[in-house]
């Protein structure tokens, strides 16, 4: 959903309040909303706390493996045991879920990390009820505010709040990308000090980026320490194991694919009880071609159609875990050889 002009002015206003007045859109630090779920481990194969290495570029940047369905279906059931009042709250006419993937989609944000500070900041996502503290939703990343209770009302609002979170975000990726370190010196293989004493050399640009928003490594009640072990948890009770294989990105009808996504052409869907998944789509006739591209044809299955990829007996080139075999033309009396499925 596209935010409206006035919004985009927002968050171009925020930059600039960052800016002119040295303040960043981090929480205030008047309220502590760690819950105590947010302390322990969720995921049994976490990997131990590195302060180095709180995140990668490419897990940050990731904005094309959820989508709104997905974050309300956190939201409505989230590791706290009860729904989000997020789940079904709405500012300025769009929902939170609506709100965090569009802030993710615009500026290449993995919505997890939205959600995270959101549950860092002001503690949204545990929350089952709209706090009684309203300001807490509607100034959750304490953007256009220059202290507490001295926020700018143009900024109001959990979507405007989202959208200059995830803009700051996507701001400090881009100055490491362009030279090398953000405006507070945060950059991959550059030591600095943090807030409480420590001195961390960021791995690369995406923990770069995690400090520059919040230059503390805490004891896992707070800072990057904290950061980490709840993206951790999110990532568990989302079921992400990370950013698509570039490898497979843009991926061709009989390729590996892990989701609908990594597939590069209209209507795919990635048959993931196939071997390392498999990119086809529905069809009743004809399949999708491309030059440069393997041939496929309609297959049956059933009373169903799905596009395979063609093969020669003679000289098959399925990939592992495929056979090239005789089957039937959708709708059709002939047959012709597809890489199927060995198993």
């Amino acid at each position: 959903m596209l935010l409206s002009m006035r919004r985009l002015r927002v968050s171009l206003a925020c930059l600039i309040t960052l800016i002119a007045f040295t303040v960043s859109c981090k929480r205030a630090d008047y309220f502590s909303p760690i819950h105590q779920d947010d302390l322990v481990r969720l995921s049994p194969d976490a990997v131990a706390f590195d302060p180095n290495n709180i995140v990668t570029a490419a897990a940050l940047s990731d904005a094309s493996t959820f989508d709104v369905t997905y974050i309300e279906n956190f939201l409505r059931h989230s590791p706290y045991g009860s729904a989000s009042f997020l789940s079904t709250y709405s500012s300025n006419g769009v929902s939170a879920a609506s709100a965090i993937m569009s802030a993710s989609l615009r500026h290449t944000i993995n919505p997890i990390a939205i959600l995270v500070r959101a549950q860092m900041n002001q503690g949204l996502v545990s929350e089952s009820r709209y706090p009684s503290d309203g300001t807490r939703v509607e100034y959750a990343f304490g953007c256009g505010c220059r202290a507490p209770g001295d926020c700018d009302a143009a900024f109001a609002g959990f979507d405007i709040q989202v959208e200059c979170f995830a803009y700051a975000l996507r701001s400090s990726l881009k100055a490491i990308a362009a030279d090398g370190r953000t405006s507070g010196g945060w950059g991959p293989g550059i030591a600095s000090k943090t807030l409480d004493g420590k001195t961390v050399t960021p791995s690369e640009a995406g923990t770069a980026a995690i400090y520059q928003y919040d230059p503390e490594v805490g004891t896992f009640t707070s800072g990057a320490s904290l950061f980490w072990n709840i993206f951790s948890n999110y990532a568990y009770a989302l079921g992400y194991f990370g950013p698509p294989d570039p490898a497979i990105a843009g991926a061709w009808i009989g390729d590996a694919c892990t989701k609908d996504g990594n597939c590069g052409y209209e209507n795919a869907v990635c048959a993931e009880n196939y071997p390392d998944g498999m990119c086809t789509l529905a069809c009743a006739g004809t399949c999708p071609a491309e030059p440069g591209k393997a041939e496929a044809f309609c297959a049956s299955f059933g009373t169903v159609g799905f596009c395979i990829k063609l093969c020669n007996e003679l000289a098959p080139s399925c990939r592992t875990g495929y056979a090239c075999r005789k089957v039937k033309t959708f709708g059709a009396s002939s047959s012709q050889s597809g890489c199927i499925s060995s198993k």
